[in-house]
């Protein structure tokens, strides 16, 4: 039933809304639908870019190395929408959030 109605009525539930259209410093066209800031959001919850040693995705999952380990927020990362932090040891880390992972860390590198 809730599916019917919101097909038919196009109601804009999460992960439905629409994106807006946005250029970009370097003339892109980018959507802003909020992965930029969320990106932004998870650079400084890691510790920002003078903590990470490199920084890479998977399907799901963002993998990094980082400097100081004990910089990273993980109650900031799970109220970005992380939905677990997996710390491999002291400098490794993997946080999962979904498939948008690659156009998070694709942002977070631009952000660097």
């Amino acid at each position: 039933m809730f599916y019917l109605v919101i097909k038919k009525f196009n109601l804009k539930t999460p992960g439905r809304e629409d994106d807006e259209d946005v250029v970009g410093d370097n003339g892109e066209l980018e959507k802003s639908s909020g992965i930029a800031k969320k990106a932004e959001g998870i650079l400084e919850a890691i510790g920002g870019s003078a903590n990470i040693e490199s920084i890479d995705a998977c399907i799901t999952r963002i993998r990094l190395t980082v400097v100081n380990g004990g910089l990273i927020d993980e109650k900031k990362l799970k109220s970005l929408g992380a939905s677990g932090i997996m710390k491999l040891d002291e400098t490794n880390y993997q946080i999962v959030v979904g498939t948008l992972a690659d156009p998070l860390v694709t942002n977070i590198k631009q952000l660097m």
